[in-house]
């Protein structure tokens, strides 16, 4: 289901909270976007689902991006905590 592929994006993400890699790193996420999130309302669920996500936590990061498996998704966030609040904001 959506929202068991949404957790799974979550697990892996949180999974790398309160680990020292540093500014010079970026994180990436491969996610499975041939049946979940293929077509724009699941990537706009997966986008807002991150969005509220990352302001309560604490990635030591540059980026995180979300790639889809497929070739075809590509979401890109900042990993500072200033620019998590921005992107948490409506």
């Amino acid at each position: 289901t959506g929202a068991e592929h949404l957790g799974f994006v979550g697990k892996c993400i949180k999974l790398k909270a309160d680990i020292a890699y540093g500014p010079d790193y970026v994180l990436v996420v491969v996610v499975d976007d041939y049946i979940p999130f293929r077509d724009e309302r699941d990537v706009k669920t997966l986008s807002q689902f991150v969005a509220k996500l990352l302001p309560n936590l604490n990635l030591n990061f540059a980026r995180l991006f979300l790639l889809g498996a497929s070739g075809k998704l590509f979401l890109s966030f900042e990993t500072t905590p200033k620019a998590r609040r921005a992107q948490d904001k409506p």
